[in-house]
């Protein structure tokens, strides 16, 4: 991983949600079963290899046991931002883009997620969705990998295909205040109008 060691699973997750007050939030990962997405707490639960796993961008209310809620009203605060479909493949968006990232996953051969860990967690998620929407308004990278409760790839998580998530680069040394990112892309906030537009997608669902 442009040669630097490559975190496992939890390592990875460890580093995004450094600092996280466990008594108020925990990290959560989630996958796909034949019953929707169940939640765990990834402090309770590590993801298994060879599986599709993904992680929520943002912390969740604890509760006594493994599984969590991942509702809007169980959200706690933003650790990072990520941009999906960014890279050469025929299904990426926008080849690179002008602020290098924390990681760069690829998820399937030659298309990238790139995540941009917060240097102070954004628990206005309202103000954080809004930075979403603009910096891929400005960047083209994929508008359906946005909002507050969206989930994106772990490092070893199994695409349908078979191909296997691969960390390509990791400098979580890289990080950002929310607000600061947006002006270094040059995006402006993008708030909605009403609820419905602000609940947004469901999760997102790799093609």
């Amino acid at each position: 991983v442009d040669g630097r060691p490559i975190p496992k699973m939890i390592a990875f997750l460890s580093t995004i949600f450094n600092g996280f007050a466990p008594e108020l939030e925990v990290p959560c990962i989630t996958r796909p079963t034949d019953h929707g997405w169940p939640s765990y707490d990834a402090t309770k639960v590590e993801p298994t290899p060879a599986d599709a796993w993904y992680f929520g961008l943002c912390t969740v209310k604890p509760t006594r046991g493994r599984k969590v809620r991942r509702r809007r009203c169980d959200l706690v605060a933003a650790y990072a931002l990520v941009l999906d479909d960014i890279g050469t493949s025929p299904k990426s968006r926008v080849a690179t883009l002008p602020v290098e990232p924390a990681w760069k996953l690829e998820t399937s051969k030659d298309n990238y997620q790139w995540g941009f860990i917060f240097e102070v967690p954004e628990d206005d998620l309202r103000r954080f969705a809004a930075i979403v929407r603009g910096i891929q308004a400005v960047t083209g990278a994929d508008p359906g990998a946005g909002g507050d409760y969206r989930v994106m790839r772990i490092p070893g998580s199994v695409h349908r295909t078979g191909f296997i998530a691969r960390l390509a680069e990791w400098h979580p040394e890289r990080t950002w205040m929310p607000l600061d990112l947006a002006e270094a892309f040059g995006a402006r906030l993008l708030y909605t109008g009403t609820g419905a537009d602000y609940d947004g997608p469901p999760p997102l669902l790799d093609e």
